[in-house]
């Protein structure tokens, strides 16, 4: 279903369709940077957004087995726009 996130694939996997859309991944540390780093406090999050986990932000602990549809979870973001 095209509105499901994909799941399951690899670094391998992923980085030659990025390379084939003229993309690229981040590293490692650049992620970790802009899904919970916060500038404004100077401190690393728990969760890209915030310190309090909410279940209903994310498909986590498989609770949810199959892939969630983008729209089933609220949009939100984390402190640098991810």
């Amino acid at each position: 279903m095209p509105a499901e996130s994909v799941v399951h694939v690899s670094y391998y996997d992923v980085e030659p369709y990025a390379n084939f859309r003229g993309k690229c991944l981040p590293t490692e540390t650049e992620w970790e940077y802009v899904t919970f780093w916060n500038s404004d406090t100077g401190q690393k999050l728990v969760y890209p957004r915030g310190n309090n986990y909410h279940e209903n932000r994310a498909n986590l602990n498989r609770e949810i087995f199959p892939p969630t549809e983008t729209s089933a979870i609220p949009p939100g973001v984390s402190p640098h726009g991810c």
